[in-house]
């Protein structure tokens, strides 16, 4: 059903398989199972307060250890897709995965992405499930169910498109959640608790966003500039202006105008974009998340710039005067690309996140494993080193330590998140109603005695 109908049958084409059924035994999202037996056996009740208290109920069996008892319905959607997860946890263990890339209109920038999407909602299945089984002591099993999100995460990432990283990035940390918990469960020993630690440490590397940049975006840049040259004027004016796509109605008129010149040159807009896609590149792959942030800020500020003083194209001045096939050409490739230039920033971002989330799930386990070895949690993250954690690893959003409390038998442990600032161990579900606060620390808590 994520596919659309009309595309369904070049999609099961492209896969090499005959069309599958309308009606089969399909995995069902645990979410939308709850609902529909809520509304079924409620049918009084407005579909605004089910959704709404569902998603409630699914926010804490998928973040906490939770029993059948509690939230039977959510018991019984993974009851459900019993058969369905036991394919899926083969199919996590394939070397490759391969989804078929349909397009509305044959561009590359209209890509239809039915498959990652639904991914996320097997990733939740998998987590939920995992926390279920921690409950009831099942520890094999709810690891088997983490890996095999790690896994997916790793199969959805082999995609050339920055949304199947994104996904990729947020089903990996979605697992960080069920493994955190995992980790406090108490149920493991020392050295299971080392071990699964060294498991994260060996996962494969998700995609790098940078990559992604270098490759699938650059070609949905000259892929566009091709079409704009085979389409002509009026199949520009259509795209431009019918597209989802596009983002900024202003830059499409003024790349309609420029077109309507008959001046470009298409090869000069083909070879513009391609410094614009190399500086991005270089700036992605900074490994100073520091000078990283700073060039991602500058490339946007000259992309936008370059993008307002062009986009009246006779206003080019002397170049117009001396080249005007050049100048207009040029502007032609520069407003392409802040069409379609990334938002780089963001991906940076959830890189970073995911990057820092993986750092505290593995200290989770080091803390964990030295509480059985010693009966308490250490009073110094140091204390981890050699034996529990080669090394402490610093917050990679202002390079300083990371913050560490040992409080009541318990400890929180956080960094201070993309905003570089201390919000005291407080994250985006600390927020209250009236806040006037962004609070993004990333945050493990361990809750003390009672």
């Amino acid at each position: 059903k994520e596919i659309s109908e009309k595309h369904r049958a070049k999609y099961f084409e492209m896969l090499g398989i005959e069309p599958l059924p309308e009606q089969g035994a399909y995995f069902v999202d645990i979410a939308d199972y709850v609902i529909q037996k809520k509304k079924a056996a409620n049918p009084t009740k407005s579909a605004e307060d089910i959704s709404h208290e569902t998603s409630n109920e699914e926010g804490q069996v998928y973040s906490r250890p939770w029993s059948k008892e509690e939230f039977p319905l959510f018991a019984e959607a993974l009851a459900t897709n019993e058969k369905q997860l036991a394919i899926l946890i083969e199919a996590s263990k394939r070397p490759r995965r391969y989804d078929p890339l349909l397009s509305a209109d044959g561009t590359a920038i209209a890509i239809l992405l039915p498959g990652p999407q639904i991914h996320r909602s097997v990733a939740r299945a998998f987590v939920t499930r995992a926390m279920l089984r921690i409950q009831e002591g099942k520890v094999d099993e709810a690891r088997g169910d983490l890996m095999a999100c790690h896994r997916f995460a790793r199969l959805v990432g082999q995609g050339q498109t920055l949304v199947e990283a994104l996904v990729a990035t947020a089903i990996d940390q979605t697992a960080f959640t069920g493994e955190r918990a995992l980790a406090e469960s108490g149920k493991l020993t020392s050295q299971q608790l080392l071990q699964r630690r060294d498991d994260l440490e060996k996962l494969p590397p998700l995609p790098k966003m940078a990559d992604l940049i270098d490759f699938g975006e650059r070609l949905v840049y000259l892929d566009t500039a091709l079409l704009c040259a085979r389409v002509g004027l009026t199949g520009l004016t259509q795209m431009t202006c019918d597209s989802p796509s596009i983002r900024d109605r202003g830059l499409a008129e003024s790349l309609i105008e420029a077109a309507a010149s008959g001046l470009i040159d298409w090869n000069i807009v083909l070879r513009t974009g391609h410094p614009w896609y190399d500086r991005l590149v270089t700036v992605m792959r900074e490994p100073n998340r520091t000078a990283r942030r700073e060039g991602l800020a500058l490339f946007n500020n000259n992309v936008k710039s370059r993008a307002a003083s062009i986009k009246d194209y006779k206003s080019f001045g002397v170049a117009f005067l001396f080249n005007p096939q050049k100048a207009a050409s040029e502007a032609m490739g520069n407003l392409l690309t802040a069409l379609l230039a990334p938002a780089c920033t963001a991906c940076a971002a959830a890189e970073d996140r995911w990057a820092m989330n993986l750092e505290l799930t593995k200290l989770a386990f080091s803390l964990a494993a030295y509480r059985v070895d010693h009966g308490s949690y250490p009073e110094k993250l140091g204390e981890l080193v050699p034996k529990y954690a080669k090394a402490v690893p610093k917050d990679i959003f202002n390079d300083a330590d990371l913050h560490y409390q040992r409080h009541d038998g318990g400890y929180l442990l956080y960094s201070v998140g993309l905003n570089g600032k201390d919000d005291g161990g407080r994250d985006i579900d600390d927020r209250k109603e009236g806040d006037t606060e962004f609070y993004d620390d990333l945050v493990v808590r361990v809750p003390g005695k009672k």
